[in-house]
């Protein structure tokens, strides 16, 4: 997969345009924002679960990214595969990095979010002290911008919304996630003299941006943990390529 891939239609990728390591017991996809994990609602039959199926018989997502969450996700081809990367999820032994685009200037250096998740029956989440199950985020900032910064977010803990409701905390909200108060990207708030000709101006962010950047994990039959990357979309190299330009 080449850096700053376009997708221009979801309904007509495969795993094939998404793959970014395959081997004999596993494979790595990159998904895109906009492609739900599992079924849902709004697309039931367009899905990662069913690319996979017709990819390899028999695939098995070993974990699941938010709908518009973007990055690497493992695949496991059988039974037995699957099982082997649970217990690594399970017993956190899989480092995972995202990166995000938060607005404002943040000089975060390995800092420490822990603030329990509480899950309600009708499925909101949220910070609760009392209820909340165990949530822990380690945050670093990779790069400045007059308004926003780029953000390393290491879940040391895997719940549900975790980054999202952990920055949304802290009051350093990501990107276009709206549910966790977070603003779109407008070129005209930085740009000098920016003028557009369309009625409404469009966001530069399709979708919040968050990306599962990095996986680093045990395979079977080797000793030594491997890392693999996932490439930016061509919608985060289009913004980042703006704020470089226009908002340092």
């Amino acid at each position: 997969m080449k850096e700053g891939l376009k997708i221009k239609s979801i309904k007509r990728i495969s795993i094939q345009d998404l793959l970014i390591l395959d081997h004999e017991r596993f494979y790595i996809v990159n998904k895109p924002s906009g492609l739900s994990s599992l079924n849902d609602r709004s697309s039931p039959d367009l899905c990662l679960d069913n690319l996979a199926e017709a990819y390899h018989p028999g695939s098995i997502l070993c974990h699941r990214l938010d709908k518009f969450t973007s990055g690497a996700m493992i695949i496991a081809k059988d039974e037995t595969a699957y099982r082997y990367f649970s217990i690594q999820f399970q017993e956190r032994l899989v480092i995972k990095h995202y990166n995000a685009i938060v607005a404002g200037v943040h000089n975060f250096q390995n800092k420490e979010v822990d603030f329990p998740i509480y899950k309600s029956s009708n499925g909101s989440l949220r910070i609760d002290y009392a209820e909340g199950k165990p949530a822990l985020t380690i945050f670093n900032t990779l790069e400045q911008f007059k308004h926003f910064t780029l953000l390393d977010c290491e879940p040391v803990t895997g719940r549900m919304h975790q980054i999202r409701l952990h920055l949304a905390a802290i009051r350093t909200s990501i990107a276009g996630d709206e549910l966790y108060g977070g603003k779109d990207i407008l070129l005209s708030s930085f740009k000098r003299n920016y003028k557009y000709a369309m009625h409404e101006e469009r966001p530069l962010n399709q979708g919040y941006m968050l990306h599962a950047r990095s996986l680093t994990f045990n395979i079977p039959d080797q000793e030594e943990p491997i890392s693999v990357e996932a490439p930016y979309f061509n919608n985060w190299e289009v913004v980042l390529k703006i704020l470089r330009k226009y908002d340092k």
